[in-house]
């Protein structure tokens, strides 16, 4: 049973704090701690015995709630590798690491949902104490010691999925936030599995109800995600088929949120955020158009946020000028995302990105030319450079800027004082010609749906 151990191990996006330190030496330690968490992840979602043996000193000890025993080192791997303990989702609260010498300690909270046949709980909490040793110019883990936490709930925080149409119907409208999440189909290269923005954006959704049930009175009510996307990065090479990528066509996707804003205008809903992060600007500009439409017709507020550009910028995260140079324009699967999976799902990361050649450029015009090639792999940048405290350089404080301009936005901002991506692009020409390039190639598809209509004589 790898209750908690797993908990630290599949964690969702960990908040480090860092207590202070007499030099720089014990920074480079807490960064090393940190560094040892995200190669942990990736050993036990995949089951790396070889990996832990080194991991864990041979004295370790653990101990569980509700085991009614301590482990030793042998019984603790074998617990972590297997594949019927491990959760459904994990996610960390905040951390804090302090380091004394040859001896670090880290405390913190952990969250798991589901897994595990024998527990009576799908949603669990813990708080924990893990102890590491430094010595034969390594760091190993001696102890992990945890406690249940009381069942968190929030009562405001709706599933709409789950709810039937009198409960609904009770929503107090004024003080009620849609969320509609959604998750492009969309390949990212070898390393990465297709619905990666979906992975992102349902954790910016999580969080963002939870800031918004923080508001006295208010709900938050969150739509099931939607998988479905426009224009996939292959586009960028003119590779309109390519597998791992399922999309809609733009006209299409408009026409989805628009149908929903429609519903929930008629029903009188005003706050509805859509949290569907995908850097290609017609998917944006579809979204975006949508919330147009629900503000002029029904007079709410319908904010695309993951396609504001204060939030999209900090996906490029900071780098050395070393990193940058290698990874390029970060627009698809390089080093900032990877780090992103690496700190969201690292259960679902390929650890082969840790030798990915660099497919970079410094320019988009570079990166067309790159991906037209016949060998290019689907990704751009440089993968190998990925690492969990990466994430906070970059995804992470873009998940934090669309959740402080939603806040915003409720009491009061204008967002369309607000930058949009989509509309910046329109200053960009080689972005312009390849959107563009997508529509007429969606046109065809059009026509091909077209003609079939109308010899089947379908109106």
């Amino acid at each position: 049973m790898k209750i908690i151990l797993i908990a630290l191990l599949l964690a969702g996006m960990p908040t480090f704090v860092l207590c202070q330190t007499k030099n720089d030496r014990n920074d480079k330690i807490v960064q090393e701690l940190m560094r040892l968490e995200g190669d942990w992840i990736t050993a036990a979602m995949q089951q790396d015995k070889a990996w832990l043996e080194r991991f864990f000193a041979d004295e370790l000890t653990v101990s569980h709630p509700g085991v009614g025993m301590v482990k030793n080192k042998a019984q603790e791997i074998a617990d972590t590798i297997d594949p019927a303990n491990t959760p459904d989702l994990m996610t960390l609260g905040e951390m804090k690491v302090t380091v004394a010498g040859s001896v670090a300690i880290v405390t913190g909270e952990a969250y798991e949902t589901g897994g595990g046949t024998h527990l009576a709980d799908r949603e669990r909490g813990y708080l924990f104490t893990d102890t590491f040793i430094f010595r034969d110019g390594r760091w190993q883990l001696l102890a992990s010691h945890s406690s249940r936490l009381p069942q968190k709930t929030n009562p405001r925080i709706y599933r709409i999925a789950e709810m039937s149409a009198e409960q609904i119907k009770n929503l107090d409208r004024e003080k009620t936030v849609v969320i509609l999440p959604g998750g492009i189909l969309e390949q990212h290269g070898p390393f990465l599995p297709s619905f990666t923005d979906g992975f992102w954006n349902e954790q910016v959704t999580k969080e963002l109800a939870e800031a918004i049930v923080a508001r006295p009175g208010w709900n938050a009510l969150i739509f099931p995600t939607i998988p479905l996307g426009n224009s996939g990065a292959n586009d960028v090479g003119s590779k309109f088929s390519f597998p791992g990528t399922y999309v809609v066509r733009f006209e299409t996707l408009r026409s989805i949120f628009m149908d929903l804003a429609g519903e929930l205008g008629e029903q009188r809903f005003k706050w509805i955020f859509v949290v569907h992060g995908h850097g290609a600007p017609n998917h944006v500009r579809a979204l975006d158009q949508a919330g147009d439409y629900f503000r002029d017709i029904y007079g709410g507020r319908m904010v695309n946020l993951t396609g504001l550009l204060p939030v999209i910028s900090h996906w490029d995260g900071k780098k050395s000028d070393e990193e940058r140079k290698e990874d390029g324009l970060p627009i698809h699967s390089g080093m900032d995302e990877t780090s992103m999976m690496l700190a969201v799902r690292p259960d679902l990361v390929s650890p082969n990105h840790k030798q990915a050649k660099p497919f970079a450029g410094e320019t988009m015009e570079d990166l067309i030319k790159i991906s037209r090639s016949k060998d290019w792999p689907g990704y751009f940048g440089s993968p190998r450079l990925a690492r969990v405290e990466q994430y906070s350089n970059g995804w992470k404080l873009a998940k934090k800027e669309a959740i402080d301009l939603a806040m915003k936005i409720l009491d009061g901002l204008d967002h369309r004082t607000i930058l949009r991506f989509g509309d910046e692009m329109k200053k960009s020409p080689p972005d312009v010609a390849l959107d563009k390039a997508s529509l007429r190639h969606e046109h065809i598809i059009k026509q091909k749906q077209s003609r079939w209509m109308r010899q089947r004589r379908i109106k």
